[in-house]
């Protein structure tokens, strides 16, 4: 199975697989759908989307490839609330300063023992210098 960012706004009550707007490549990959509940990550999708990079059109969760795998899933409207699909967010806030293992960052070095990191969700900007202190 695979997860798909979705191109366009569409409608719950009126889409179709016919219908349905166009897609990203996958942004995510599961080899296999077990019984039971399901995860998938979608962090690097939520980012551009709180960054305004690409519209939040919610995403396609659709078989890897054509062969015909149908794989069943509840809905929203299924019966038993215990088995509707769940949207879970874990949301973790940036630390104010610093480097956190949680996010992504671009280094970049300057030379003279200068080198500096970039947060790429947040864009904080983290200067290092090693060395004797910099004269001001």
């Amino acid at each position: 199975m695979n997860v798909y960012r979705n191109g366009a706004a569409w409608e719950d009550t009126s889409v179709t697989w016919n219908s349905a707007p166009s897609t990203s490549n996958a942004v995510n990959t599961t080899h296999s759908v077990v019984p039971g509940w399901n995860s998938f990550y979608l962090s690097g999708t939520v980012r551009y989307w709180v960054q305004e990079r690409v519209g939040n059109h919610g995403v396609r969760i659709a078989s890897a490839g054509a062969n015909g795998l149908q794989v069943p899933f509840k809905g929203s409207n299924t019966t038993d609330p215990s088995l509707r699909p769940q949207l879970v967010v874990r949301y973790v806030p940036a630390t104010r300063y610093g480097m956190d293992d949680l996010w992504t960052y671009t280094e970049h070095d300057y030379g003279g023992r200068n080198t500096s990191t970039t947060n790429i969700s947040n864009g904080n900007l983290d200067f290092r210098h090693e060395g004797d202190p910099i004269e001001m």
